[in-house]
């Protein structure tokens, strides 16, 4: 298959390295390799440390931590701790996440540009004027993936012909 250098799969392609990139500066230069706050009882207690003595039960990957159930937070570090020969690393778990938030990026963007034209598309990812944005100056959120969703939700209820935009700025 051939691939036009004006083609949108190109740009979205290097958006999405670029995502990744700056994750993997993020995570090398203020990454820590201490476990931070719920993952020392909703990972180290309920997961690993069970499964590392062989007493890991099937109500444990479903069990609640504070509001909500997080099977696949659980499914997903086991794997990572697998993956890394058993050891509990962070570091490596923030990697991971980052390249799994690059792919799905890739996966929503890629289907955007099947089912838009690119001179509909075009305008949409290099639009000049953001119109819409969140600002958070001091919000720690453990699952950040409910927020998002949330302010999609939102934000396509209160405005329907919006687009959104993501900011982050390290201070």
């Amino acid at each position: 298959m051939k691939l036009a250098l004006r083609s949108t799969r190109w740009p979205l392609l290097g958006i999405c390295l670029c995502v990744v990139g700056v994750r993997f500066w993020l995570i090398g230069t203020y990454g820590n390799p201490v476990p931070f706050w719920d993952q020392w009882d909703a990972e180290a207690t309920a997961i690993y440390l069970p499964w590392t003595e062989g007493t890991l039960e099937w109500r444990s990957w479903f069990a609640a931590h504070n509001e909500h159930r997080i099977f696949w937070t659980r499914a997903l570090g086991l794997l990572e701790l697998r993956l890394n020969g058993g050891i509990w690393d962070p570091l490596f778990q923030m990697t991971v996440t980052a390249l799994l938030h690059g792919l799905a990026l890739l996966v929503f963007l890629d289907s955007l540009r099947r089912e838009l034209p690119d001179s509909a598309l075009r305008p949409l990812l290099f639009r000049a004027a953001v119109r819409w944005t969140a600002t958070f100056f001091d919000a720690w959120i453990s699952h950040p993936e409910w927020l998002v969703l949330e302010l999609i939700r939102d934000a396509c209820r209160d405005q329907p012909r919006s687009v959104a935009a993501n900011h982050c700025r390290v201070m």
